[in-house]
């Protein structure tokens, strides 16, 4: 993260976004993406995702975006290891892109009252420079879901391409 994020004395819970830069001046591949919580105590969990802005859509190397939403690289709970891709396929990370990681926050009883901070680490496993099919993921929502109750959630996505769901 680019610097300490304070959770206040006050806040028992609290979700924040932090824009990542990649560093990198190539497109990449990525194999696998993992979340080192700066203070355990308090990361509940996390999401990495690509920002892809209409800037990055197409890379240098032609690789086309199907839209310009994020793309969820990862879903970080406490205890869980990093799941690599399928071989021969990886995500795609233009040069330049930024990444989104979304944290929840939340104080135990033990901290309440109690000012904390972190500056969590992501961890990026690069893939061989290879081909390497690109993976995509996009949200499956609706507007339909409530909480603590089971729902059958119908949802279309149109594809511009055929492709191998995984």
């Amino acid at each position: 993260m680019p610097a300490e994020f304070v959770l206040a004395a006050d806040t028992l819970e609290d979700t924040r976004e932090f824009v990542l830069a990649n560093g990198t001046t190539v497109d990449r591949w990525v194999r696998a993406v993992d979340l080192l919580p700066g203070t355990p105590a308090m990361v509940r969990r996390a999401v990495v995702s690509i920002n892809e802005t209409a800037s990055t859509a197409t890379s240098s190397n032609g690789v086309e975006s199907a839209d310009t939403a994020d793309k969820v690289l990862a879903v970080w709970l406490p205890g869980t290891e990093p799941v690599p891709t399928a071989e021969g396929t990886a995500f795609h990370l233009p040069a330049g892109a930024e990444l989104t990681l979304r944290i929840h926050y939340k104080k135990t009883w033990k901290y309440e009252g109690t000012s904390m901070t972190d500056r969590s680490t992501v961890g990026i496993y690069f893939a061989a420079p290879a081909s390497h099919r690109p993976l995509r993921s996009f949200a499956i929502t609706s507007a339909a879901a409530g909480a603590g109750r089971r729902r059958t959630v119908a949802f279309n996505h149109v594809l511009a391409a055929d492709v191998d769901v995984l």
